[in-house]
């Protein structure tokens, strides 16, 4: 199983961080081996999270399911593949605390091939994750930490840069 934890802090309010990383319909937009994402939402928020994954660029796509096991607005997130699901097995855990003026995030991400081969590619996989956790935290302070701009024609308020769209659909989709 290749396992990373990985902490960072951003200078932003923990809600505001929290939304950002918390949110399993950016996977896709984080990652370029997830194809999609469907969400399955309960009462309180996001309930089963299947995640279409192409571990390399000739290998064929798996979908990995995990639930979300644990979910408390603003602080914690943990999905996880529930026992016994087909494919890889999959876990991830978010923590946002508050912190000298902003916020202490810490994520921990797991992932397990099935088989003889998973277990061989145990090294490879564990440096991609390592630099895929590495570029979430940091796309996730960028985002946090950008300065509103005022837009005199509309009065509205809105986060500057291009990357800037607004997210209310529960699946997301990759196009080529």
């Amino acid at each position: 199983m290749a396992h990373v934890s990985r902490a960072v802090h951003i200078d932003a309010p923990r809600e505001r961080v929290f939304a950002l990383v918390a949110d399993p319909a950016r996977i896709a937009e984080l990652d370029p081996r997830v194809g999609g994402v469907r969400v399955e939402r309960g009462a309180s928020g996001p309930r089963r999270v299947h995640l279409e994954f192409a571990p390399g660029a000739a290998g064929s796509s798996a979908e990995i399911v995990a639930d979300v096991t644990r979910y408390v607005a603003g602080r914690d997130f943990v999905m996880a593949s529930p026992a016994g699901a087909p494919g890889p097995a999959f876990r991830l855990e978010v923590s946002c605390r508050d912190a000298s003026g902003g916020t202490d995030l810490t994520c921990e991400m797991e992932i397990r091939l099935p088989g003889l081969a998973g277990r061989m590619a145990d090294p490879l996989l564990g440096a991609a994750l390592a630099q895929q956790v590495g570029a979430l935290l940091a796309r996730v302070e960028r985002e946090a930490t950008r300065k509103p701009v005022d837009d005199a024609a509309t009065g509205r308020v809105s986060q500057s840069g291009p990357t800037d769209r607004a997210h209310s659909s529960t699946k997301t989709r990759k196009t080529n």
